[in-house]
């Protein structure tokens, strides 16, 4: 059997303390640590996790198989490092994705956002606010998730119309942000599926950062990815 090779993007904070581990050849996997040798050697389980996942979800990956880790790229200077910093551009990022990995891609967003809320359908009110001593309550989570999808669509697609009202009537409180997360599947992937090849090729700034779409794909499913394991392990998955 073949051992496959997964190139390792990093962005760390300073004196190689906070660290991302990106997995750019599968789209949303990333791994995190407090040191880059912590996140490093959390990366196999996170990708085997992630493997995992997509293979129950219909993909036909070999979730059991080996794979080996090189890292490729360490970015070490930056605004907001180890944390998802939006002005990092790896070289992976520039790559035109083609319609099958969009399509691959919006369906791995349908599925990471769906499977996220199965997790907390039901929960009581009080456990969705319990605020831990780090991070933000569940609830809290769950409204995080609803800005950033929209913005990292729009930094490369332009507005979608749909997502802005649905995230305005969160905000109003006219409805949850579980219900806003659930709103917002169908008009995101249909924006995706809907890219031009305009699109997929071009780069636009944003203040600091240059977006292109294979960035956008890349962080919208890890920003999913990276909270939807923050509340499984918060609760005891």
């Amino acid at each position: 059997m073949t051992e496959r090779t997964y190139g390792l993007y990093l962005e760390s904070g300073p004196k190689m303390r906070k660290t991302m581990v990106h997995v750019p050849e599968l789209f949303g996997c990333i791994a995190n640590g407090p040191t880059t040798d912590q996140a490093l050697e959390a990366t196999p389980d996170a990708i085997r996790r992630y493997l995992r996942f997509l293979a129950e979800h219909g993909e036909a990956l070999d979730a059991a198989g080996p794979f080996r880790t090189r890292v490729v790229e360490h970015v070490t200077e930056g605004q907001w490092l180890g944390n998802g910093d939006p002005t990092v551009m790896f070289g992976p990022d520039r790559a035109t994705p083609t319609e099958a990995e969009i399509a691959r891609c919006a369906e791995r967003f349908r599925a990471i956002r769906e499977d996220t809320l199965s997790m907390v359908r039901g929960l009581p009110a009080r456990r969705l606010s319990a605020k831990p001593n780090v991070g933000r309550s569940i609830g809290g989570i769950l409204e995080h998730l609803v800005e950033p999808a929209r913005h990292y669509i729009r930094n490369v697609l332009g507005p979608v119309p749909e997502l802005d009202v649905v995230a305005a009537r969160m905000r109003k409180g006219a409805i949850s942000p579980a219900e806003a997360m659930a709103e917002m599947v169908e008009p995101a992937v249909e924006r995706l599926d809907a890219m031009t090849t305009e699109e997929r090729t071009r780069e636009v700034p944003h203040g600091a950062a240059l977006w292109t779409a294979g960035k956008m794909l890349r962080r919208l499913l890890e920003h999913e990815w990276e909270h939807h394991e923050e509340i499984r392990v918060r609760l005891g998955g």
